[in-house]
């Protein structure tokens, strides 16, 4: 949650916080940090699944992330907007958030929030040919979506038949 929340408000918060008390602030930000990490494993509530695999994946998809934005910052003579790294950070949340689902359900948003913030990475360039690439993103993955949300409602329609209904991996 913090990863998410901190491009998008706390940065200037938090500076500013620092500038003006750099250890009360140092104790803000633990106290923040305990507070949302409790609520975001009371609201997983059984959504959220960690296993070998998924800490596995988790290690790649920061890795891919680290270098992705790393690499996206450092060939830039100006100094880069907001947009750029929200959006990577957005998209890693989603991206972590799919690997750590435990329900299709929210697998599906996940990957979905994952597309519509790739969509936006990839005409972040602002060029004829990069808003080409992101509506034939868009329209390939949009379809791609749509099936795999049919497939999960039918699904969903086979366990109810069958007496458990449940989208759940375990």
């Amino acid at each position: 949650m913090l990863f998410v929340l901190e491009p998008l408000v706390l940065h200037r918060v938090i500076r500013a916080m620092a500038a003006r008390d750099p250890e009360g602030s140092f104790r803000r930000l633990e106290r923040l940090h305990w507070v949302l990490l409790s609520l975001s494993l009371v609201a997983a509530g059984g959504l959220l699944r960690v296993d070998a695999l998924s800490a596995y994946m988790l290690t790649v998809v920061g890795a891919v992330g680290l270098t992705a934005l790393w690499g996206g910052l450092a060939d830039r003579t100006e100094p880069p907007g907001r947009a750029y790294p929200t959006l990577v950070a957005l998209f890693l949340g989603a991206m972590s958030l799919a690997v750590l689902a435990d329900n299709l359900g929210v697998l599906w948003v996940a990957v979905e929030a994952t597309t519509i913030a790739t969509a936006f990475l990839v005409g972040h360039a602002v060029s004829r040919r990069s808003l080409e690439a992101a509506w034939k993103y868009v329209v390939l993955g949009s379809v791609g979506v749509a099936i795999a949300f049919l497939g999960i409602v039918l699904l969903y329609a086979a366990t109810l038949a069958a007496g458990t209904p449940t989208l759940s991996w375990s």
